[in-house]
């Protein structure tokens, strides 16, 4: 976004937008005469790719996925996804795409040194903050609505399994104990 410290005072005013291709084109007039001039602000996301073409990984029998290298929660570098873990070889950042942003990068890093220090760490990305350096600024942390709608239906799916089980299992313990009892009992 191109703006001026003029633009963000407090006797600007937006007088117009326009929108054309991927520019927004923004009249910003200034006091009380109004003496304005246009602004153009530019927002596109071109999206960001992995940079792991030149890392010779095939030839150490790592599959990538669309150029991300595959790892476990404690950001050891596995052989293809969901394959086997390549000893005392980790990755950490927008290499493995588990979260492109500097703060998840921080946190990886941090759990393969506990990790290769021999301290059991796992990343919870739902716990790394991400955050939209735009006007407002924007953040967030943790599951989305929809994510967790999702994973609440999972959980209750689970629970109903759960307790389905445990019913079948005291019905067949019921049904072995009356067995047992008609066993004992004298016949006659």
């Amino acid at each position: 976004m191109l703006t001026s410290a003029a633009d963000q005072g407090r006797d600007s005013r937006l007088s117009s937008l326009r929108r054309c291709c991927s520019c927004v084109h923004r009249s910003v007039s200034r006091g009380r005469k109004g003496g304005g001039r246009e602004v153009i602000e530019l927002t596109r996301g071109s999206g960001r790719v992995p940079n792991t073409k030149t890392l010779g990984l095939e030839n150490m029998g790592i599959e990538t996925v669309r150029g991300f290298v595959q790892v476990n929660e404690r950001m050891q570098v596995l052989d293809k996804e969901g394959g086997k873990v390549i000893p005392n070889l980790y990755c950490i950042g927008d290499a493995n795409g588990k979260m492109m942003l500097a703060h998840a990068a921080s946190a990886q890093g941090i759990s393969a040194i506990e990790n290769i220090c021999g301290n059991e760490h796992a990343v919870d990305h739902n716990a790394i903050p991400a955050a939209c350096f735009t006007h407002p600024e924007i953040a967030m942390v943790g599951l989305t609505e929809e994510q967790a709608k999702k994973k609440a239906e999972v959980r209750r799916g689970e629970e109903r399994r759960g307790e389905k089980q445990r019913r079948e299992r005291e019905e067949e313990e019921e049904e072995e104990e009356e067995e047992e009892e008609n066993s004992y009992a004298p016949a006659g």
